[in-house]
């Protein structure tokens, strides 16, 4: 079967003939024709397409601010439900407390629940009222432990279960990890601190009700109180 020329659809002869674009010409001047004729014909196959129009900035400003207010609106509603009940907070103050490894020759002689209510921040920039609740253990330690030993003892074994001292805070001895606040004070033989300490914990000790764990050891001459609280609704 004869060789059509693509631009013209004449035979193709041997003398003159070009093969380009995996077609056959007759000759130069109809390969050029038909470069030029598709050249032409790309930028109209492509006028007809849609056309994109950048998103005006009001209509994603509108969006956001949707979204925004979706949010605050979600975090409102579902604040209360996401804060622990009374009961989920004391099991976990009990457990950050026995998590503490014990000081040698300490003995647990009484527990403290306190309840008290505290300001705080909310979402609004205003402030509103939370339940928090407190837990304090009371230690007994053998005659000739140091005081300052046993609180350097509790300060390295809080840091390193994560929590951060708030230096210069009630003589170092005062600790935080996300909403929770965990504080150490040695007493004296009437259970009342020796040294600044939060409000909570000298309400828990003197308005909390106490429950004996153990009898104190005839011969202990250092106390300590180890409070841990957390806010619950």
């Amino acid at each position: 079967m004869p060789n059509l020329c693509a631009h013209c659809g004449s035979q193709v002869s041997y003398f003159g003939r070009r093969f380009a674009h995996h077609r056959w010409f007759c000759s130069r001047d109809c390969l050029r024709r038909w470069e030029t004729q598709s050249q032409q014909a790309e930028p109209a196959a492509h006028s007809g397409a849609k056309e994109h129009h950048p998103v005006p900035a009001a209509v994603i400003t509108g969006i956001a601010v949707a979204i925004g207010v979706l949010v605050i609106t979600f975090i409102v509603l579902a604040d209360p439900y996401c804060v622990p009940t009374v009961g989920d907070v004391d099991r976990a103050n009990e457990e950050v407390l026995a998590s503490l490894p014990p000081y040698p020759g300490a003995t647990l002689i009484q527990k403290h629940r306190f309840s008290d209510f505290r300001v705080r921040p909310d979402i609004f920039g205003s402030t509103d009222r939370v339940n928090f609740r407190t837990l304090t253990h009371v230690y007994a330690y053998p005659a000739g432990s140091s005081a300052e030993e046993i609180l350097a003892f509790y300060r390295l074994q809080l840091q390193r279960a994560g929590w951060e001292l708030r230096p210069g805070e009630f003589d170092n001895t005062y600790f935080r990890e996300d909403s929770g606040w965990l504080s150490l004070v040695g007493l004296s033989a009437d259970l009342r601190p020796v040294a600044p300490a939060p409000e909570a914990l000298l309400a828990a000790l003197s308005e909390g009700p106490a429950t004996p764990v153990a009898k104190r050891p005839s011969r202990s001459a250092t106390l300590l109180a180890i409070s841990v609280a957390d806010w619950a609704r």
